[in-house]
């Protein structure tokens, strides 16, 4: 009976090895750009996961490769379908990742925030296991079809606050304003529950570009405004160029050309930060 105890254990154990070697093979390679550190390519940050088979790509620099994507990829997409770029800041002793991953249908893109690199480095090694993702970025799906399938991985992992914002563009897509507005406040809320500033900010960004198209001009505006003021108090001028962007889009909705005139003036002072977005 022992010897037959012994036999089943050593035959689970073994299966389960199995599977799991078999679930890591087939997890496709993901080729990386070096991550720039506050918008210098020179202080780059290479990305080297413990459970992910990568392959650096040492041809391009962040910026460059950044500077024009699609053409880019097109160029490299036999020997790497799948490439992940980034770009890494600082503020207030904290460290944000702004990464996109690009594949053969579509990008994926989304920011984390960490206390150390080492800390973005395991987050995004947890993020982008989810096979879910691969899945999304690989294969040609419709619009409506990509939304089921981000409602169920948000489903699944509920606080992974870039699935949500994800979810939320997709919405946004598909012109499905008021579920893309109530899933706009719940990113809000749990961004100020999880005490992340980046997403509560991308949040009011999503709101705010919604209220625009609802003709909402007043709420949407003052969404856009926070959203501003946060994007500047963390340095994210990636991210505060598209508030930039939708800003002058709802002045030319309101059509308020002077207040365009306006913003032009309160941009200057940022123009030099903001100029490679």
């Amino acid at each position: 009976m022992w010897v037959a105890s012994a036999f089943t254990f050593l035959l689970i154990v073994g299966l389960f090895i199995r599977l799991t070697s078999n679930e890591q093979s087939t997890f496709p390679s993901i080729s990386t750009i070096p991550f720039a550190l506050d918008g210098n390519d020179d202080t780059s940050v290479a990305w080297r996961p413990a459970t992910i088979s990568t392959q650096l790509i040492e041809s391009l620099s962040a910026s460059q490769f950044q500077g024009a994507e699609a053409l880019n990829y097109k160029k490299l997409k036999t020997e790497h379908p799948l490439i992940l770029v980034g770009d890494i800041t600082t503020s207030d002793s904290q460290y944000l990742l702004d990464f996109t991953l690009t594949g053969g249908a579509s990008t994926w893109n989304g920011q984390l925030i960490g206390r150390s690199i080492e800390q973005l480095n395991a987050q995004l090694e947890a993020h982008l296991t989810k096979t879910e993702i691969i899945e999304l970025v690989n294969s040609p799906m419709s619009a409506d079809i990509r939304v089921a399938k981000l409602l169920l991985l948000h489903q699944q992992h509920e606080h992974d606050l870039v699935v949500l914002n994800q979810l939320v563009s997709a919405y946004v897509n598909t012109k499905q304003l008021d579920i893309a507005m109530t899933l706009a406040d719940k990113l809000e809320r749990l961004a100020l529950a999880l005490n992340e500033p980046q997403q509560n900010a991308n949040a009011l960004l999503l709101q705010s570009a919604i209220l625009t198209e609802k003709g909402l001009y007043e709420l949407s505006e003052y969404k856009l405004t926070r959203a501003i003021d946060l994007f500047k108090k963390h340095n994210d001028y990636k991210r505060l160029a598209d508030a930039y962007a939708a800003q002058s889009w709802l002045l030319h909705k309101k059509q308020d050309y002077s207040a365009a005139q306006r913003q032009s003036a309160q941009i200057s002072p940022f123009r030099a930060d903001i100029k490679r977005y």
